[in-house]
């Protein structure tokens, strides 16, 4: 089975913009990683679903659930696996 990166269900892109008014809410994404002890890769999961947030996604779809179980309730709430659309 091919696995692929997460997903949001409503299709609506968002970025967390590294500039000087964007800074911040990235710098708060991986502050927040660090106090969940998350490290290298999981990091990045960490700053996909503060992107799934500002996008306003209702369902976060990624096989890798562990990662983003450990993330605020507000992220983890939103986590699925692709086999678990019903």
């Amino acid at each position: 089975m091919k696995r692929s990166a997460p997903s949001v269900s409503n299709a609506r892109a968002a970025t967390l913009e590294i500039g000087s008014e964007g800074f911040p809410e990235y710098f708060q994404a991986v502050e927040q990683a660090g106090r969940a002890n998350l490290a290298s890769g999981a990091i990045y999961d960490a700053i996909l679903g503060h992107c799934a947030l500002k996008a306003r996604a209702e369902t976060l779809y990624t096989w890798n659930t562990d990662d983003f179980l450990r993330l605020s309730q507000t992220i983890a709430s939103r986590v699925k696996r692709p086999d678990q659309t019903a």
